[in-house]
């Protein structure tokens, strides 16, 4: 529990609400890690996987798919910028993103990530063609990251190559 936060003022009437927003504030954080609501974060990966991960995927892309890359295109992967870009039915594609996440992460649970190659398996390119991977550094090591504006401009080069021999 936090201390008594508010010295600079005396009016009773806000203290009492900033007391208010305190006890709401402790019991939101209370239950965000009981209901272990952290691991609902879907973190991105980079454009430049996601187009590594569109060109591996080949004609296993769904249009829905298709119209969520050139939306992070055109933000040149800075994903943050995903959540003013409208979709479908006038919704911004970081809410559309984590709802065909939340869905396939019910659905892929238990799947296999990566072939005996350490190739991602068709399952795992559909969440990477989302911009995310439960595995994400090892995607990162595993896989050559396409060159793109994003990585151009960040002085990156692209990183090493994906094992296919």
């Amino acid at each position: 529990m936090l201390t008594d936060p508010v010295t600079g003022t005396r009016d009773e009437t806000k203290l009492a609400n900033i007391k208010s927003s305190i006890e709401i504030f402790e019991k939101f954080l209370e239950d965000f890690e009981r209901e272990h609501r952290s691991k609902q974060n879907n973190t991105y990966i980079s454009l430049g996987l996601v187009e590594t991960s569109l060109d591996l995927a080949g004609d296993r892309v769904s249009e829905q798919q298709r119209a969520f890359i050139e939306a992070y295109r055109s933000v040149e992967g800075q994903y943050k910028r995903l959540r003013t870009v409208r979709g479908e039915e006038d919704i911004t594609w970081d809410i559309i993103r984590n709802r065909v996440l939340a869905e396939m992460k019910d659905k892929y649970a238990d799947v296999k990530l990566f072939d005996e190659e350490d190739k991602p398996t068709p399952e795992h390119l559909d969440m990477l063609l989302w911009a995310y991977s439960p595995e994400r550094e090892r995607v990162r090591k595993l896989m050559r990251e396409k060159e793109t504006a994003e990585n151009r401009e960040n002085g990156e080069s692209p990183n090493k190559k994906m094992r296919t021999e």
